[in-house]
């Protein structure tokens, strides 16, 4: 099969939904499909044989780079265009990222007061909103091509907000690269924890490239009322350091917080860890939080992540039912103090990881593919 696949930018390197792409890519590679990656942005040095990469540059607007992999679509000639949510012109649409105007209106609820009333008076936003209306009504409105959901969550959102047909949207959950991502080494872990300064004390990772959105207020809150010293939180990712840094300091807890920026090898954080923690106010279905289970660590998420679908609250996940809620986040932080606890959840996370694997759900939307295939 000669396959399109459409997104904003191919790079591995940028995030969850990049890395998921190029997994994929991987995945047919290996088996013997073509793949023509239709992009914003391509990073020229994954170029593979069996691979081509079409760099359409920046847009204005999303509708105007959606016009621009239209136009590149109608010069190619494939079996099957996977759009990832940037075009219109598909036939199969999965936007992992979800809804991207259930993404603003959540990142919106994340922000504070002050925040979100100069957010809903900003012109920019208020263009930006107009496009994506436009992009999505093009993408949802007209009955063609057939759409993938990362969770129920999602399909529930992209249902409602575009009266899609129940019939028209399949459920895929993400899966975790198993082989990847296991429990580190004895060795290793205490070699790092030393080095990081943390041998006695009970790391809480957070990990994320949007620190509203995922939670990291909540976290921060829920730390200040516990006031127990032997609970650290180590962030990771790009972000407003020194914002975050205030309000640490704000709060008083500076001295157990650690903003280690961008890490190179993201097992190396899980390694130091002892739980993960990420109460974000979206996310269709974080690959992060699979990552981390499969490394054997205990999770918290909210009920607005899709792979918190693949859990069961109390026993492989703390799963809040509200992000923005720090009393309830910290009462389930606390039972991370207990040894016990964390190696019951962890085991517990690291099974659903073993079943969740990426292989498996890479070969059911390659069934998916070849249904469709035109």
């Amino acid at each position: 099969m000669h396959l399109a696949l459409v997104l904003d930018r191919f790079d591995p390197d940028r995030g969850g939904l990049e890395h998921w792409a190029w997994q994929w890519t991987q995945w047919l590679l290996a088996r013997g499909h073509a793949v023509s990656v239709v992009a914003a942005a391509v990073r020229a040095d994954l170029q593979r044989p069996g691979l081509a990469l079409y760099a359409l540059g920046e847009a204005d607007s999303r509708l105007a780079l959606g016009a621009r992999v239209a136009a590149c679509l109608a010069d190619l000639r494939v079996d099957l265009v996977h759009d990832l949510g940037v075009g219109w012109r598909y036939d199969l649409l999965q936007p992992q990222f979800g809804s991207r105007l259930v993404n603003d209106r959540q990142q919106l609820r994340a922000l504070s007061g002050w925040q979100r009333l100069r957010a809903r008076a900003s012109r920019h936003r208020r263009r930006r909103l107009a496009d994506l209306r436009a992009l999505e009504r093009r993408q949802y409105v007209a009955q063609r091509g057939h759409v993938v959901a990362v969770s129920e969550m999602t399909k529930r959102d992209l249902c409602s907000a575009h009266g899609l047909a129940a019939e028209r949207v399949t459920v895929i959950h993400n899966g975790v690269d198993a082989a990847r991502f296991a429990a580190p080494q004895p060795a290793v872990r205490q070699r790092l924890r030393q080095r990081g300064g943390w041998a006695d004390q009970v790391v809480l990772l957070f990990a994320a490239h949007n620190f509203p959105l995922k939670g990291l207020e909540t976290v921060l809150r829920a730390l200040a009322r516990l006031r127990t010293p032997r609970l650290h939180l180590l962030v990771t990712g790009r972000g407003p350091v020194a914002a975050y840094a205030a309000r640490a300091t704000q709060l008083g807890i500076a001295g157990q917080v650690t903003f280690a920026g961008v890490v190179p090898d993201v097992r190396e954080a899980f390694a130091v860890a002892d739980a993960f923690v990420q109460p974000t106010f979206y996310d269709p279905c974080s690959l992060v939080l699979l990552e981390a289970a499969a490394s054997g660590l205990p999770l918290l998420t909210s009920r607005r992540n899709g792979a918190a679908e693949l859990f069961r609250d109390g026993a492989s996940a703390w799963i809040v039912a509200d992000p923005a809620d720090a009393g309830e986040t910290a009462r389930r932080l606390e039972t991370f103090l207990d040894a016990a606890t964390r190696a019951r959840m962890g085991a517990a996370a690291h099974a659903v990881a073993q079943r969740a694997t990426a292989d498996a759900a890479f070969a059911t939307l390659f069934a998916l593919c070849e249904a469709r295939r035109g």
